[in-house]
């Protein structure tokens, strides 16, 4: 499993300096998020890509609620969520920022 491979590494790392680790894995599952957590992992970045009424022009694969609820879930887990929208880092059409997590 590649989440193994991922913990493993960070748990090496951490064992050997003191930094800060910063993952981005896409959605998680709670369990996936709470090993993360235990390894070592201190912020989670998951993109959420566009807006609510963009989303699905943009992908397919998932849904908007599956990207804001993984968001919500890691900022509950005490991990530090890190979350962009498309808009700041590619062109896209100009769009009103929306709040993802309230």
């Amino acid at each position: 499993m590649q989440l193994d491979n991922v913990i493993s590494a960070v748990e090496h790392i951490k064992s050997e300096m003191p930094l800060k680790i910063c993952a981005c894995l896409g959605i998680l599952s709670e369990e996936q998020k709470e090993r993360l957590k235990q390894a070592g992992v201190d912020r989670y970045n998951h993109n959420v890509n566009t807006s609510i009424g963009y989303h699905e022009k943009v992908t397919s694969t998932h849904t908007y609620g599956h990207r804001v609820k993984t968001v919500e879930n890691v900022k509950r887990s005490g991990l530090s969520p890190m979350s962009y929208t498309s808009s700041t880092v590619s062109p896209m059409p100009i769009m009103q920022p929306e709040p993802i997590i309230r």
